[in-house]
């Protein structure tokens, strides 16, 4: 079928420990990619805040973030899961949104723009893989398509078959 994994981000108490967590967090980001990662999770509460008084997330995370958009790019989903926790009461209510959220997608969507993700999500490759992101394509059948040569030789090189 087609199951993915969501990767939930946890709050990380200390500098110490963020520094020690990150390493074995984007080894485990990239085991997630392997295992078909569709979304990271992000909850409220490791949100820190600005000086501006909005949310941002902490240096660690931002990491494993930004890693996460370079690795899979556009077809990753970004969850933002519980209350609200940033007093935002200058803002209009159209400013917050229903859920009191918007600024967390906000701030998520600077994250993309920026310099590093960017040039990750805006590539030439990017730009030719977009029109096949959300289609399904007929696999080639080796013994019962008529290939070229080096075609077979690739699928004889392939360890995963089918």
């Amino acid at each position: 079928g087609n199951i993915g994994i969501v990767l939930v981000m946890e709050q990380i108490s200390n500098t110490q420990a963020a520094a020690n967590n990150v390493g074995s967090q984007i080894i485990m980001l990239h085991k997630a990619i392997g295992a078909n990662l569709k979304a990271i999770s992000f909850p409220t509460q490791i949100f820190l805040t600005n000086k501006r008084g909005f949310p941002a997330l902490p240096k660690s995370h931002q990491v494993i973030f930004t890693e996460a958009l370079k690795r899979i790019g556009r077809t990753i989903r970004v969850l933002i899961e519980g209350p609200s926790l940033h007093d935002l009461s200058g803002a209009g209510q159209e400013t917050l949104g229903a859920t009191r959220c918007l600024a967390y997608l906000q701030y998520i969507r600077h994250m993309r723009q920026r310099p590093e993700c960017k040039s990750a999500l805006d590539s030439e490759e990017a730009a030719l893989e977009r029109p096949y992101l959300d289609s399904l394509q007929r696999p080639l059948q080796p013994l019962k398509d008529h290939l070229e040569f080096s075609m077979y030789e690739t699928f004889e090189k392939d360890p995963v078959k089918y």
